[in-house]
Formats: C-alpha cells, sequence, structure tokens
C-alpha cells in the first residue's frame, strides 16, 4: 500500500500522556494497519474490503485478553523521527 487511495490516521493519548500513533492505508490491493508508541512498531496487513470493514477492528476491546507478541526488529531511528514530523 505504497500510494493509498485512502487513509486514517489515529493519535491517541493515555492518562498518563502516552501515546499511540497509527495510519490505517488502504488501496485496491490490500489494507494496512501501522501503529506505534514509543519504541513499538507493529505493521499488519488485514484482509479488509470496505471502509465499515474497518470498525471492528478500530473498536475492538482487549478487555481480559492477553496482548499479541512480535518477534523483535529494528527499525531506523530516522523513519520514526520522519513520523513524528
Amino acid at each position: 500500500v505504497c500510494r493509498p487511495t485512502q487513509w486514517l490516521e489515529l493519535r491517541f493519548v493515555g492518562d498518563r500522556g502516552a501515546m499511540l500513533r497509527g495510519i490505517i492505508a488502504r488501496n485496491a490491493t490490500g489494507t494496512i494497519v501501522a501503529l506505534r508508541t514509543g519504541g513499538l512498531v507493529t505493521l499488519t496487513e488485514m484482509d479488509i474490503d470496505h471502509p465499515q470493514a474497518l470498525v471492528p477492528v478500530l473498536t475492538v476491546g482487549l478487555s481480559g485478553q492477553t496482548p499479541a507478541r512480535f518477534e523483535d526488529f529494528s527499525l531506523p531511528a530516522r523513519v520514526g523521527a520522519k513520523t513524528d514530523d
């Protein structure tokens, strides 16, 4: 999804000032969700074929569930800094 036809930028601020930033990008070939908080970045390809299908993804709660775990990887600091600009 290098050239999205639709996108949504997300910014959530927690009680203690922690910020979660994200972008959901869509084009004819797929949907990608990128989330960043502190030093953690997640990139997820999703099988979503209509904007309304994003509603359950954006509003799902994790009450009582264990957070997802991902393998470690590295990302150049300049990429995160560019995202913050």
